[in-house]
């Protein structure tokens, strides 16, 4: 896959009495993907393919929209269970609505995370389990810091080591948990917050050097040190690349090669968790 290196700047967007994603309130990103909601505006009014599945065998494949609401077609799917009785619903692609067309995705049928009904205000997410070892990879980044993550995420049991909601496959860059009831932006360093175990979050990450780095979890914000490590590698969501799977699920994940202010991470936040355009929790 190509390698992009962010050169775009921060812009205000107008808001509008539409749908609004976190495109809409922070622009800018390189990936961006979802199995609930769309990115921005824009993206849900192309009612544009959010996600792939396939049956329990990797059979019976079907694209999902987005629909011109801003969120996922749950109809569609509801009706594809039906029609071949299906038992459990595997994701192989969640479409990248940047238009960077860098798709997160696996062939292999075991790495497939699981769509999750109705997990968080009615809207699905994709599960993940160390022993499933479920993985998707996106694009590949070469990127210098600074740059911001994203994630709603919930994480339901705590390995031995640090894992991530989305990370790099091979250098120690990401965001995710470190150990229980602890959130963490990774750059080389761990930036730590109090995330408990079990319940959903609205994680942003920033790595943008020894003193200036920052995560916000639930709109509170924390600034410190997550080391000075350089994004290289593929995209993923689910494992680390240390290889360490995550247990729990993931809504929405992305990465903007370009530094988030404090509002930027706290608006990003208000977007996750609103009633009206986000998750209501």
């Amino acid at each position: 896959m190509p390698a992009y290196r962010g050169t775009r700047k921060l812009m205000l967007v107008r808001k509008s009495s539409t749908y609004q994603g976190p495109g809409d309130v922070f622009s800018g990103a390189t990936a961006w993907v979802s199995c609930a909601r769309a990115y921005s505006a824009a993206f849900a009014a192309s009612a544009a393919p959010i996600m792939d599945l396939q049956d329990q065998a990797g059979a019976n494949p079907i694209t999902i929209n987005v629909l011109t609401t801003g969120f996922v077609d749950l109809t569609a799917i509801a009706n594809w269970v039906a029609a071949h009785s299906v038992t459990t619903i595997r994701v192989p692609k969640l479409y990248d609505q940047t238009g960077n067309g860098g798709h997160f995705t696996t062939a292999t049928l075991s790495q497939m995370p699981i769509l999750t009904l109705n997990s968080l205000n009615g809207l699905p997410s994709i599960a993940s389990t160390t022993g499933g070892a479920t993985r998707l990879t996106g694009p590949t980044i070469t990127q210098a810091q600074p740059y911001t993550f994203s994630s709603v995420a919930i994480r339901t049991s705590v390995p031995a080591s640090a894992t991530t909601a989305i990370a790099s496959s091979t250098v120690a860059v990401g965001l995710g948990w470190n150990t229980a009831n602890l959130a963490t932006m990774i750059a080389g360093n761990s930036l730590n917050a109090t995330a408990n175990d079990n319940v959903w979050h609205s994680m942003q990450g920033m790595g943008n050097g020894a003193s200036n780095s920052a995560i916000n979890v639930d709109g509170s914000d924390l600034t410190g040190n997550a080391g000075t490590t350089a994004m290289g590698g593929a995209l993923r969501i689910c494992v680390n690349s240390s290889g360490t799977f995550l247990n729990g699920n993931i809504i929405e994940a992305g990465f903007w090669p370009i530094a988030s202010a404090v509002t930027d991470r706290v608006n990003i936040s208000a977007n996750q968790h609103s009633s009206t355009f986000g998750y209501n929790f």
